[in-house]
């Protein structure tokens, strides 16, 4: 059997490769930092993208809460100025406070305001040379990611400050018909079902003095 000659397709071991046995330990020493600039910069836009994901997740919860207030509010406040009983009207009215705030708590919080969002434009990425006077990739990759940390940090704010107030918004709209019942209850109490009476019918004269009709 000949000898393989160098011409032969044996493969041929390379210089490059680790050692039988070695640990691959990727980029280390002076490209560490290379590295880490890149990682730096993918890190963050996955963490933006995030973001924007429970922005909008928090945007829909303010929208909910505000539609349901709103419904609550015109329910609450049209049985109140119907009512009849002193009780009734005070209990709808005070429920009516607590939706009508809910709602303008979920207004605000899910009022357009502006986010940072995922890449940066153009044109300030081309005049990095000029306007931060870098020379090289990594030092451009360590400045876009120094300008997603601080987008991140804007947001997060913003993001947290959204939570409390839907928490808020959330206790209010759970705390209406709590606070209506014991309106209700506390105006019963006090009154008293005669004096609730003669309130029904001096509301009932008022009526009949606004529309004749129904005399």
């Amino acid at each position: 059997m000949d000898n393989p000659t160098p011409d032969d397709d044996t493969p041929e071991a390379d210089a490059s490769s680790p050692a039988p046995g070695a640990i691959e330990v990727g980029a280390a020493e002076k490209g560490l930092r290379y590295w880490l600039a890149k990682e730096a910069v993918r890190q963050g836009e996955s963490r933006l993208n995030a973001q924007n994901g429970v922005r909008t997740a928090l945007e829909a919860r303010a929208t909910a809460i505000t539609g349901w207030a709103a419904v609550g509010f015109l329910a609450t406040i049209g049985a109140g100025f119907t009512a009849q009983l002193a009780p009734v009207f005070f209990g709808a009215i005070t429920a009516a406070g607590f939706l009508f705030a809910a709602g303008a708590v979920g207004i605000i919080a899910a009022r357009p305001r502006v986010w940072s969002l995922v890449g940066y434009e153009p044109d300030p990425v081309l005049a990095m040379p000029e306007t931060l006077n870098v020379a090289t990739e990594l030092e451009v990759l360590e400045a876009l990611s120094g300008g997603l940390a601080d987008g991140i940090k804007v947001n997060n704010k913003r993001l947290d400050r959204m939570g409390t107030m839907l928490r808020w918004a959330g206790w209010l709209l759970i705390c209406a018909p709590l606070a209506g019942g014991s309106a209700y209850k506390v105006t019963a109490t006090l009154c008293g079902w005669p004096a609730a009476v003669a309130w029904m019918e001096q509301v009932a004269g008022v009526a009949q003095v606004a529309c004749p009709q129904f005399r």
